[in-house]
């Protein structure tokens, strides 16, 4: 069964069940022993028809054991008796409204849970997630999102912590995510109503987190270590910029959570209250990175077509191989040598490219981070190449001006080359089938005005092209035209010392071409297509 893994942020809430808890009051369960969809429940994918569906009577022998399952019980086996059908699973099992309004205490969700996941390079992945809605499903709050082997091989019963703030009624819903995987099964769903008895403030632990610094775009893991845990308790999460002066985080209201976006260094901490007294955990302090260490790592699901050469200013690197390990393909180039260059302000530059070992055609484009933020989705930070590059291909040249706004200093530049993709300036961190990246530090420093570039005025027409093209030059003296194919092939050679010129172009086929004008102090390419 080849399964690739898809990246799944985790937010977990639950506790193990306590059984020498007394006095607690079951409000609703469902075992399923008719071995049907329980009356009121769905069974869809978001409120949307969907091809793959929760089942009720294991037609492929699962047969969890273990804990309090039996022969009945629901399952979502996206394996279907090892039968890859290629589809985005996203299938949802939503109960009906129940009533909590007799609750007096803390209320939990709890049931026998059992989740297979496949984990590891080029595996599939999938996730299991239960959100819970009080408003009758406008709104969902997550109990538990987790892509991690959960009651397997030996069922769970789990318990989740629920915040209902007094609601009258509540509805689950249990959706997995992902493609071909395993299985999920649950069985003895509860809604339990436990008493809350405290007489002092409970013990809160530390709060902690696998991250010590953090970009923007991470989702940071919180969770409380050395802390009492007990039905009755309720937690809120809060968050601090000087450790002094704290705010709640929103929906931060289980034992663990996990928060985004985080743009400076922060501190984090958890309120435990039980029955009116409340704890204080120790506090987690978390780093902001640099934002030339948070670029995002795009991803390839296939395999490597390389690149064969990137060359720009005194920057040139012939390496034919993809140099990045599977799935990313990807470089980051040490800044030394000949792997680096400056970059004038207000200049242009020549970036050429030139693809390895593949097949098929490929698209490619670059991206300078220009205001070294960290991202390429800045206006003017992307230059388009080709989507027509063949393996093994020519030099590909693109002409690029760096912008007079550029913040002085290193900055990224990347270049990306994709098999069969229409390369567009989202496509900086897009996932694909086969290619690589390559990412270059390279230095923006003041322009000197030596590749000011006057042919930038050049005008080139029609577009597209059939049997000739006009050229308008303000350029005044002698300059040498150049049409060449994808391939590199020379098709035209024209030494020019007018500023109107017409070319012949009805031998040629049809396809992208670039046509290269050079003069004693400049020169720059452009891409031009024929029909």
């Amino acid at each position: 069964m080849k399964k690739t893994l898809l990246p799944i942020f985790v937010f977990l809430s639950f506790v193990f069940l306590n059984l020498n808890v007394k006095g607690q009051t079951i409000l609703y369960t469902e075992d399923f022993s008719l071995r049907a969809l329980p009356s009121g429940w769905t069974n869809d994918s978001l409120g949307l028809a969907c091809l793959n569906v929760w089942l009720f009577d294991d037609p492929y022998l699962r047969a969890p054991s273990g804990g309090a399952f039996d022969a009945d019980f629901a399952i979502f086996d996206s394996d279907e008796g090892s039968d890859n059908d290629s589809i985005d699973e996203l299938a949802s099992l939503t109960t009906a409204d129940i009533s909590i309004a007799a609750a007096i205490g803390a209320v939990y969700l709890e049931l026998d849970e059992q989740y297979r996941a496949l984990l590891g390079p080029g595996q599939e992945g999938s996730s299991r997630r239960i959100e819970y809605s009080t408003d009758a499903g406008l709104t969902w709050t997550s109990a538990v999102y987790d892509s991690m082997d959960f009651g397997y091989p030996t069922p769970i019963h789990a318990q989740y912590a629920l915040n209902t703030a007094g609601a009258a009624n509540v509805r689950f819903r249990f959706t997995w995510t992902g493609t071909w995987d395993w299985w999920w099964a649950i069985d003895n769903v509860q809604i339990v109503d436990y008493p809350v008895t405290c007489a002092s403030a409970p013990n809160a632990g530390a709060a902690s987190s696998s991250f010590v610094t953090a970009c923007a775009f991470n989702n940071i893991d919180l969770y409380l270590t050395g802390a009492d845990s007990s039905t009755g308790f309720t937690y809120q999460w809060q968050v601090s910029f000087d450790s002094v002066t704290w705010v709640d985080i929103a929906g931060a209201t289980s034992s663990s959570c996990f928060v985004s976006g985080q743009s400076q260094t922060s501190f984090y901490q958890c309120l435990v209250t039980c029955n009116g007294f409340t704890g204080v955990s120790a506090i987690v302090p978390i780093g902001q990175n640099a934002p030339l260490d948070c670029y995002c790592i795009p991803q390839y699901t296939s395999g490597c077509d390389a690149l064969a050469k990137v060359a720009v200013n005194t920057l040139s690197n012939l390496s034919v191989d993809c140099n990045g390990i599977f799935p990313e393909n990807y470089t980051l180039w040490p800044d030394t040598g000949s792997l680096t260059t400056d970059l004038g302000t207000g200049d242009y530059y020549d970036v050429t490219i030139a693809s390895g070992p593949g097949s098929g055609l490929h698209g490619a484009g670059i991206w300078f981070d220009f205001n070294a933020d960290g991202d390429f989705q800045d206006a003017g930070e992307y230059t388009h190449v080709s989507d027509t590059i063949p393996e093994l291909s020519g030099d590909f040249v693109t002409n690029i001006n760096i912008p007079v706004s550029a913040l002085l200093g290193p900055t990224r530049m990347r270049v990306r080359y994709i098999y069969s993709t229409l390369v567009t300036s989202t496509d900086d961190c897009s996932t694909n089938g086969f290619g690589e990246t390559e990412d270059y530090t390279v230095n923006v420093v003041l322009g000197t005005g030596l590749k000011n570039n006057p042919l930038q005025s050049i005008k080139v027409y029609p577009v597209p092209a059939h049997d000739r093209i006009f050229i308008q030059s303000p350029v005044q003296g002698a300059m040498q035209i150049t049409l060449l194919d994808q391939t590199g092939r020379v098709c035209r050679s024209i030494h020019s010392t007018t500023n109107s010129l017409e070319v012949n172009t009805s031998d040629l086929a049809s396809g992208i071409y670039f046509i290269k004008f050079d003069t004693d102090n400049n020169t720059i390419t452009r891409k031009i297509v024929i029909n």
